[in-house]
């Protein structure tokens, strides 16, 4: 089922992206502007528990992130921000607040582009404690009429999950426990950001 909703989330995203007609306006792309980030990700490789106890990530994200932006330059945007992102499968639900830089191959209108993320997720329970926070992605940026930019982007982030209770199986004595550990959630992460 994540499956499906990730292609249909990529597919309507692409098809938004590329399906716009060519406009005169261009963006001015300078000064100060608002971000409101839509995201998936879906989880990659393993979690390790312990070093004797692996686990698949299956699990995915969903997110909801804004954040206040500057263009030091038409290509180079820098922007902080906050929002809120719940984990499942393993559940945790996370605040992080990160620096994100963009640059753009071109200055204004449509372009590719590139992004990276660092910070902090703050927790928002009692089961873990807080940790590092950082993402990779490459995009494109679709400038709309109203002056208002769409940025679709893919990538990898990664969550530092720190003395986390997790509850394992015992195959020795067939029980399980619950143990300590720290470790980091890996995602492929799909976004969309309206840009203000």
């Amino acid at each position: 089922m994540r499956a499906y909703i990730l292609l249909l989330f990529s597919l309507l995203s692409i098809q938004f992206a590329f399906g716009q007609e060519a406009f005169s306006i261009q963006k001015k792309e300078s000064g100060l502007c608002f971000i409101v980030q839509l995201g998936y990700n879906l989880g990659v490789g393993n979690i390790r528990i312990q070093d004797d106890f692996v686990a698949k990530n299956n699990g995915y994200l969903v997110r909801l992130r804004t954040s206040l932006g500057y263009f030091v330059s038409p290509q180079l945007l820098l922007s902080v921000g906050t929002g809120l992102e719940g984990y499942h499968d393993p559940s945790y639900n996370l605040l992080p607040i990160a620096v994100n830089g963009r640059y753009f191959v071109r200055p204004n209108g449509k372009s590719i582009f590139l992004s990276g993320d660092a910070g902090y997720s703050v927790k928002l329970g009692d089961q873990f404690k807080a940790g590092a926070y950082s993402g990779l992605a490459i995009g494109y940026r679709i400038t709309q009429r109203n002056k208002m930019s769409i940025l679709v982007s893919g990538g990898m982030d990664f969550h530092q999950i720190r003395n986390a209770q997790s509850l394992i199986f015992n195959q020795q004595n067939s029980t399980y426990q619950y143990v300590e550990s720290s470790f980091w959630l890996k995602s492929f992460s799909i976004n969309t950001a309206f840009v203000f």
